[in-house]
């Protein structure tokens, strides 16, 4: 499976309780060009994105 490309630097969050989902959302953003922030729980979450303000965020949405 391809993803598309993106030749600028954009930000994104990966949010997830589940250490490897986590990684690996982590790891398909940054092949694709992303600069990534990660996230175990909501309040790490909300901490990095107010000094990150990523372009895009994917959030686990049943967090502990």
């Amino acid at each position: 499976m391809e993803f598309a490309r993106f030749d600028h630097d954009c930000a994104a969050e990966a949010v997830s309780d589940e250490d490897e989902v986590r990684g690996l959302i982590a790891r398909a953003l940054r092949v694709n060009g992303f600069r990534v922030e990660t996230a175990a729980s909501g309040q790490e979450a909300l901490e990095k994105v107010a000094s990150t303000k990523p372009e895009l965020l994917i959030l686990d949405l049943v967090l502990p």
